[in-house]
């Protein structure tokens, strides 16, 4: 692996950095330079240490029009439809208020009821 910074190919292994989900990325030293760095050095993820096939699955689905009109959908109605709002009372949610159940709904509950398309796979 050449060396970011400068270009060398001098460069030798030098121990591994672990990730959230275990995995061990490795890093790299220059002898050139003595400059220290990974395969990310000098990239959009250069500090981040969640593995590459999960920031790429996030991209993935957040490019997705649909993918990303679901989950504002779903947030919307979780937000309306489970989460109490202190304005309303400690334990009301607004579709409480607006009359639309009696009591709270889990957020099982809430995502299993019938008549929202936009949730259905």
């Amino acid at each position: 692996m050449s060396c970011p910074h400068c270009g060398s190919e001098k460069t030798v292994k030098n121990g591994t950095a672990k990730l959230k989900d275990q995995s061990h990325r490795q890093r790299y030293i220059c002898r050139e330079y003595n400059k220290r760095f990974n395969e990310r050095t000098n990239t959009l993820m250069a500090r981040l240490r969640t593995p590459v096939e999960t920031v790429s699955a996030a991209i993935n689905v957040t490019k997705r029009m649909e993918g990303l009109q679901r989950a504002l959908d779903v947030q919307r109605l979780l937000h309306n439809g489970v989460r109490p709002h202190y304005s309303l009372g400690k334990k009301v949610t607004p579709a409480m208020a607006m009359g639309y159940w009696d009591g709270p709904l889990t957020t099982q509950e809430f995502l299993t009821l019938p008549g929202f398309p936009s949730l259905s796979p």
